[in-house]
């Protein structure tokens, strides 16, 4: 028996209009709303900018009952941004486990059969939740500010690092650790499994690599690779830091894309 192969739209034999496949930026929407449709994403995003808020609550507090002389925007940024760096990469993984953890996976799949472009909307739109994310928190650190210069009667200091060099460093090396979550979900479709390795495998290795690989370990250390990157400082580590980022971010990717696209839907 042979297997007739039609490429490009389809036409159905009832004469209907061809049905075109949809674009990337569809793609891409759909991912972003999926992203919220869904109680551990809507989990996720809450606790985030909760934290935030919470250690921005506890700075204004402190401001008014302990004050320092200067309401300082970069320590208030620092400590609204703390928990969510630690948390923005939960994005990446559940975009990543959600079709499998939730058996969505065959209706994804069903609807749209090229997998690789549905896997790479669900990174875009992982990048995209983050800077959302980013931003609001931006937006509610300078309110906070304000506030605790209010409450507390001290001048406010908006200015600190170099504008453009620490927000540019803080949304690449944030996009990094999204990327590096998402390879993760990609290799391991269950969402627990791929969290426990995410946080797990590089600070082992971190530990591996200042003691036992104390010759090699620097070039795969990725805690310090995105430290050199986040201040676009590279320290004559340059071959250094594109190996570790590639050994951590790319490779995970690459294999990801690649098994989930051969994966079999259940």
């Amino acid at each position: 028996m042979s297997t007739v192969t039609h490429r490009g739209p389809v036409q159905s034999s009832a004469g209907l209009d061809p049905v075109a496949r949809p674009s990337f930026a569809r793609l891409t929407q759909i991912e972003l709303r999926k992203a919220v449709d869904y109680r551990a994403g809507r989990w996720i995003l809450g606790v985030i900018v909760g934290l935030g808020v919470l250690a921005l609550a506890w700075m204004v507090w402190t401001s008014w009952h302990a004050p320092t002389g200067t309401v300082s925007l970069q320590d208030f940024t620092d400590a609204a941004i703390t928990p969510a760096a630690l948390l923005l990469p939960v994005l990446g993984i559940l975009a990543m486990t959600s079709e499998w953890t939730q058996r969505t996976a065959l209706t994804t799949f069903t609807l749209s059969p090229r997998r690789v472009p549905v896997l790479l909307a669900k990174l875009v739109a992982a990048l995209l939740l983050m800077v959302v994310v980013l931003v609001a928190l931006i937006g509610v650190t300078a309110l906070a500010t304000l506030l605790a210069g209010l409450v507390s009667g001290d001048p406010i200091s908006w200015t600190g690092r170099a504008f453009a060099p620490y927000w540019g460093g803080l949304f690449f090396t944030q996009g990094l650790f999204v990327l590096m979550g998402a390879g993760f979900g990609a290799l391991i479709p269950i969402t627990g499994v791929a969290l426990t390795a995410f946080f797990l495998a590089p600070f082992l290795f971190a530990i591996l690599a200042n003691t036992v690989l104390s010759h090699v370990g620097a070039w795969f250390d990725v805690f310090r690779a995105f430290g050199r990157l986040g201040e676009f400082t590279l320290d004559g580590k340059g071959w250094e830091t594109l190996t570790a980022v590639l050994v951590w971010v790319g490779l995970p990717i690459v294999l990801g894309l690649f098994l989930s696209n051969r994966r079999e839907v259940k």
